[in-house]
């Protein structure tokens, strides 16, 4: 980029460095730089001269600064104001000379006939020769770079004498009048400023003379030479002035800096009498450049008359001066007027020493007067200011006042060729004692000054002055960190000079300091992000639009410069990063017009989406056999029964379900491949933009191939393989495993070429990062792999038959049977040396893994029950070998047991885990699976429709037939109290007759046949409980621990129940057995299962079997009759009393409820009924322990046996039951015997 223009430019002298012999660019641009970084010469250091004018001596404080550069370009465009700004002029021409043949004197007349414009010509040699010490021929090697730099200014003020020399006589005309219509005019968007008539410019035009006869200014010999009488005529005057101007602008390059500052102030007050504008503002601007670098110097000086007269004092004053002790700022003089007219009209007027003023607000009030009077000039057809040398102005002051924003005082920096607005480390003061430079002006100060420039019509000025401008105001917006101010400047400028033809000199120019504009303005808008790679990126908010319009403007500069690689470059990154902003016709053009045409220039080049590979898997082929799977032998085996519960009662846990309470973390799967087995690898890939995508290469990494190839020519047979627009796509591959694995391999990319491009590798990309992702490590997307495991050859056993007919069974519930089975190894060289045999029926497979979260305590006990049965003990092999040989069979026998076998136990599968163990201590195996499955019908034999548990009496004992016989005593002899008898009706539902004989405790009943779909009860006198047996405090069993089961919900008093209703059928199902034998010809034998049949036990039956229990309430019930007539009342009283072992509220009702039963069939009656009738309700309130029982009156209309019982809360039964029998009366049986 262009470098920024520093306000001491005009007092540079402008050297041209030309490469002489062989140079490499790198060897050349080094020497450039090492002459750039000395481009300052003091004139004490230069050797005297005999021209007085320029003599160093004069003034042994200057200095001389080179301005060195490689081009002349830039004087070629502003031939026109070469008399005008004499520093924009090429002075100086150096050859810098390597291995070079010829003589330095052929050499050096070579330069100057091919530059004859310089005035100074001189030769440096670099390659070491030994040269003669011939006048500007000089060499690095033998004196330093200071020195000659010293010698090349010594040169270049002789010459200076000798063009001044000629210079003088020569007319000065103003740009306008050179160049004419070719050159720009300030155009202003405003109205240019008027001139205002002050005192100080009054009392100037009405007394010239006096002005420049000032003490302060010392006019030289030259000045007093073109001394003019006072009867010359204007133009006279006017020519004088700007001769006096170009001599200051001479002693400016000369570093006579005191003679330039009196040359300017001379030259500036007269042509400020005559209202020459253009040459005024100019003699100025030189003016302001003297004050700065005398201040630079430090040497003391006086401010020119001129500028206390055009300007405020109290603009530029210094309000610290006078804390300061100085010699007085200000003294009077008294100057005679030449004229005796004028000697009464004698003035005075203020000297104004250096020190006292402020010397950066001095220049900014200067620039301003600059400005206005290049503006009132624009009124002249010829003597007007151009455009480009406004617009320079207000550049140069604009960027030293940012310099004094970073700096405490003038340093050498401000002279270097760029600047980067270091901040200075100097004290808070300067050197004379006044306050820092950083106080004057702010960035906003700076900016205001640098926005005139859009008050111009910029588009007027021709392409290399608009580059110019731009670039540098481009650099000052950077360098005060206005970062949105800097791209929109370089912006401006790319779209100025898109539609211009655009020359290779001009593209020169804006790389001049070796900066790309357009990687500039590419930063500068954060195009350079990366959201393809980079997740914070890809999360932050951008101005898509606008850096989509930057990137094709990017675009359209390099194909307009022919620059293909930046042309494709730009082109990759606008389809990468914003293809969802682009139009398909748009993608189009870039692809087939950009992108497409240079694929083959670049060698290097890789497709630019970094997520084609979306997924990548090996699967095995359908038809294949089945691949053994690493077993660990140890954490199979049982070490204690909670595992083997675990492994019972959660039947899904070697199938892949886990308990819901006991989820494992998820590891990550490995695909386990035979040795020389084929497969299919499926690849998805994927496409974003908006035009077709073509695979033509796809292969794997060098470290993968040694596992895993391609099967013969398929990929290319697949390929080339066309992905569609916005689309993503799998192709399929056969592959093949060539070498066995160690450990699991893993394949982490792939190599695959787009559009005919070399391969590339192209990770694994699953899922796209969040921001707020825990795991995020600032990546764009989760790279994903495919692991598998390569491993021998394996035994392979399949099932070859079983003795069942097509595998399926019939069997009656309750009985046993026995089968075959016959496995073979077919490998011909691995023996099956580990063998693991499990079973799993339908019973356990139909059930969700978190069945017992929903159960109640006793519910749960019978579903494990019935689980721990069916895993234990229905099927069971038998004679198990503990190997199968390589190409053998074996026979095993498997007994089925079907008990205690659920009606809903219709299949089940023998499963075999098989491998061959390396070693017998082996802690690991590879395993295969073999599933044997079966089915099995269940017919029903022996059921169980009904059981009842009723109280005893002496009459039913006495009566009954159908009793079990006690071994050892008469059933006669059972006390009726703790008693009770258990009804159990057994149906035979088979075809055939069968033998039943029931069982409980000691009683048993005789062997009784029970014909073929007929049912018989059995009625079996069992003993109460005894009331020491707490049965409410003992918790039902849990067969598998380690489970946190949540809170049932239960009080206490239904868990007790609960309890209570368990334990008793519990006590019932372990005490009653029943075996059957059926009358055929194979003398089917079974047992009968109550558990299924028997249902929970209700309160009633509980209150049976368990008499004198530890309950809150007692209900005494007793009974007027035992024995009633038809028609006669019998009367029943309850009383109810409370424990003392229970603390209830004496006081509060309790609900008594009365229950009447058929003692024949042990049912109850429902309130309305036709046999009994009653006056009332059956159910009343009632208050513990008062005097007054509850009375139920009962009027019989059916003769019968009656038992009642009392219940109180739904709860609690009385202990003794009443019963009473009603009859007819005889009178009523002899008429129906009539």
């Amino acid at each position: 980029m262009a470098q920024e223009l520093p306000l001491v430019d005009p007092a540079k002298i402008r050297t041209l460095l030309v490469p002489i012999g062989q140079w490499t660019r790198s060897n050349f641009t080094e020497k450039v730089e090492a002459l750039q970084e000395r481009f300052e010469a003091r004139l004490v250091d230069i050797t005297p001269i005999e021209d007085s004018h320029f003599n160093p001596q004069g003034f042994p404080q200057g200095r001389l600064f080179f301005d060195f550069h490689t081009s002349l370009f830039e004087a070629e465009q502003s031939l026109f104001l070469h008399d005008f700004e004499l520093y924009r002029k090429t002075f100086v021409v150096i050859g810098l000379v390597n291995a070079e043949a010829q003589k330095p004197e052929i050499v050096l007349d070579r330069l100057q006939k091919r530059y004859p414009d310089p005035i100074s010509h001189n030769l440096l040699y670099f390659d070491g020769k030994q040269l003669s010490q011939d006048r500007n021929i000089y060499c690095a090697s033998t004196t330093n770079l200071e020195t000659i730099v010293c010698d090349i200014g010594r040169d270049f003020l002789e010459a200076l004498g000798r063009y001044y020399t000629s210079y003088k006589h020569v007319t000065l005309r103003s740009p306008g009048a050179i160049g004419g219509t070719s050159i720009t005019k300030t155009s202003l968007m405003r109205q240019p400023s008027v001139a205002i008539s002050t005192s100080a410019s009054a009392r100037v035009t009405s007394n010239p003379i006096e002005s420049t006869v000032s003490n302060s200014i010392k006019r030289s010999a030259s000045l007093k030479s073109l001394a003019l009488n006072s009867s010359a005529s204007s133009d006279q005057h006017r020519a004088k002035a700007r001769q006096t101007k170009i001599l200051g602008n001479f002693k400016l390059l000369a570093g006579q800096y005191l003679d330039s500052l009196n040359s300017f102030a001379e030259a500036a007050t007269t042509l400020h009498k005559y209202h020459d504008y253009i040459w005024l503002g100019s003699a100025l601007e030189g003016l302001a450049l003297s004050v700065v670098l005398l201040t630079y110097l430090r040497v003391s000086f006086q401010i020119p008359s001129i500028i206390s007269a055009i300007c405020s004092v109290k603009d530029f004053e210094n309000s610290s001066a006078s804390a300061v002790p100085q010699r007085n700022s200000v003294s009077s003089a008294t100057i005679q007027s030449p004229r005796n007219s004028l000697s009464s009209k004698s003035s005075r007027f203020n000297v104004i020493e250096s020190h006292t003023v402020a010397i950066p607000l001095l220049i900014k009030c200067i620039s301003d007067k600059v400005l206005h009077y290049y503006e009132m000039s624009t009124s002249h057809n010829t003597e007007y200011a151009p455009q480009i040398v406004y617009c320079e102005h207000i550049l140069r002051i604009a960027r030293f006042m940012a310099y004094c924003h970073s700096h405490n005082e003038l340093e050498r920096d401000l002279f270097k060729p760029s600047y980067f607005c270091e901040p200075s480390k100097a004290s808070g003061l300067s050197l004379n004692g006044t306050c820092s430079f950083k106080e004057y002006f702010s960035k906003m100060d700076v900016c205001l000054t640098a926005n005139r420039l859009f008050e111009l019509q910029l588009k007027e000025m021709n392409i290399f002055s608009q580059i110019k401008v731009y670039t540098s105001l481009a650099v000052l917006y950077r360098n005060l960190g206005f970062k949105r101010k800097y791209a929109f400047i370089l912006r401006i400028l790319l779209v100025s000079l898109l539609p211009r033809n655009v020359s290779d000199s001009v593209v020169s120019v804006l790389d001049s300091d070796h900066h790309d504009i357009l990687l500039t303005l590419i930063q500068a808008y954060r195009i350079d992000r990366q959201p393809e790679t980079l997740i914070n990126d890809a999360a932050s908010c951008t101005w898509v639009t606008i850096q989509k319009n930057i990137l094709m403007l990017a675009i359209n500069m390099s194909a307009k410069t022919q620059n293909k690689q930046k042309v494709r470059e730009f082109s990759l990154m606008l389809l990468q990063k914003y293809s969802h902003a682009l139009t398909r016709s748009e993608q189009l053009n870039l692809f087939r017009n950009n992108i497409l045409p240079n694929i083959n220039d670049q060698r290097n080049f890789s497709y630019w989406d970094p997520f084609l590979l979306r997924r990548l898997n090996i699967i095995q082929l359908e038809n294949h056999r089945e691949v053994p799977r690493k077993r660990h032998i140890a954490s199979q085996k049982p070490k204690n029964s909670t595992q083997r519960h675990s492994q019972v009662f959660n039947p899904f846990k070697d199938l892949g379900v886990r308990d819901l309470t006991d989820k494992s973390k998820n590891q990550d799967m490995v695909a386990e491949f035979l040795l020389g087995e084929s497969a299919e690898l499926v690849v998805v890939l994927q496409n974003p933009f908006k035009f077709d995508l073509e695979i033509t290469q796809l292969s794997f990494n060098k470290c993968d191939e040694d596992f895993v190839k391609f099967l013969g020519d398929s990929v290319r047979r697949e390929l080339p393989f066309i992905v569609k627009p916005n689309s993503m796509a799998s192709v399929h591959f056969p592959v093949i495993f060539t070498k066995k694995t160690d450990a699991a391999h893993e394949i982490t990319e792939l190599q695959v070429g787009v559009f005919g491009l070399p391969p590339t590798l192209f990770p694994i990309v699953t899922a796209e990062k969040s921001k707020n992702d825990s795991a995020s490590s600032g990546k764009r997307a989760k790279s994903g792999l495919f692991k598998f495991h390569v491993i021998n050859e394996q035994p392979q056993i399949e099932f070859v038959s079983s003795t069942l007919d097509e595998n399926c069974i019939m069997m009656l519930d309750g009985t046993k049977q026995t089968f075959d089975i016959v496995l073979r190894n077919q490998s011909l060289g691995k023996p099956a040396n580990y063998l693991e045999f499990t079973h799993v029926t339908n019973v356990e497979s139909d059930m969700s893994a978190d069945y017992w979260k929903k159960l109640a305590p006793d519910d749960l006990f019978d579903v494990e029950k019935q689980l721990e049965w069916t895993q234990k003990k229905c099927i069971k092999i038998r004679n198990l070998p503990k190997e199968i040989p390589a190409n053998s069979s074996v026979t095993l026998t498997v007994d089925i047991d079907a008990s205690q076998a659920p009606f809903q136990f219709t299949k089940f599968e023998i499963n075999l885990m098989y491998g061959c163990k390396t070693e017998e201590s082996s802690s690991s195996v590879y395993a295969k699976s073999l599933s044997m499955p079966f089915n099995i019908s269940l017919r029903r034999s022996l059921e169980v429709p009904s059981l009842e548990v009723m109280p005893a009496s002496k009459e039913l004992l006495e009566t009954e037939g159908s009793f079990l016989q006690h071994s050892h005593s008469s059933i006669q002899t059972l006390d009726t109290n703790s008693s009770a008898l258990l009804l159990i009706d057994i149906r035979n539902s088979w075809d055939e007759n069968a033998t039943v004989s029931v069982h409980f405790r000691d009683f048993h009943s005789n062997a009784e046949t029970l014909c073929s779909h007929s049912t018989k009860r059995f009625v079996i006198p069992i003993t109460n409980i005894h009331p020491s047996v707490n049965w409410g405090a003992k918790e039902i069993p849990k067969l598998v621990g380690g489970r946190q089961f949540v809170s049932s919900g239960l009080t206490r008093d239904q868990l007790i129940a609960m309890r209570r209703s368990f334990w008793c059928r519990e006590m019932l199902i372990e005490s009653l057995k029943c075996d059957w034998k059926f009358h055929n010809t194979t003398k089917t034998r079974g047992t009968v299962h109550f558990r299924q049949f028997l249902d929970k036990i209700d309160p009633r039956t509980v209150d049976i079997l368990c008499q004198h229990r530890d309950v809150p309430y007692h209900v005494t019930l007793s009974s007027s009759k035992a024995k009633v007539l038809l028609g006669e009342s019998v009367r029943l009283e309850a009383k109810v009393s409370t424990s003392e072992t229970h603390i209830t509220d004496e006081h509060g009702l309790v609900r008594l409820e009365f229950i009447i039963y058929n003692r024949r069939t042990g049912l109850a009656l429902p309130s309305s009924n036709t046999r009994l009738l009653y006056n009332g309700q059956l159910s009343c309130l009632t208050s513990p322990n008062k005097d007054n029982p509850a009375v139920l009156s009962i009027t019989p209309i059916d003769p019968g046996d009656y038992e009642v019982g009392c219940c109180i809360n739904s709860l609690y039964f009385n202990d003794q039951p009443q019963y009473f029998r009603v009859e007819r009366p005889i009178s009523s049986i002899l008429e129906e015997v009539q």
